[in-house]
């Protein structure tokens, strides 16, 4: 079976949750290297999406059924995308540590 070469977009918003996250660590910590290490680590989770996009499950949850978004869980991160055609789009980065309700708000008002 042969791997389709997907392309990984960002919405606007899924940057600015990068940076957000990154900018969080470096003003609570003050610490660059551990700041460093986050955005990697996010970047490698993307990476890890790639050759199996449709691996990790779409999301369950009345409001954003069948919106084809689908969620990949790390162990500090959640990151939500869709797959369309050989695209990968991440639509939103967040904390293990926020809450759905949360979630919810911000991807009913990413996909709308």
């Amino acid at each position: 079976m042969k791997i389709k070469n997907y392309t990984v977009k960002f919405t606007k918003k899924a940057n600015d949750d990068i940076n957000d996250i990154y900018d969080y660590i470096l003003n609570k910590y003050f610490d660059v290297f551990a700041a460093g290490n986050a955005y990697n680590r996010i970047f490698k989770d993307i990476r890890n999406i790639i050759p199996y996009p449709y691996a990790y499950p779409e999301i369950d949850i009345d409001l954003l059924r069948n919106k084809g978004i689908r969620l990949k869980k790390t162990r500090k991160y959640k990151i939500f995308y869709s797959v369309e055609d050989e695209i990968i789009l991440i639509i939103h980065i967040c904390s293990n540590k926020k809450s759905y309700e949360n979630i919810i708000v911000d991807l009913l008002e990413r996909i709308t």
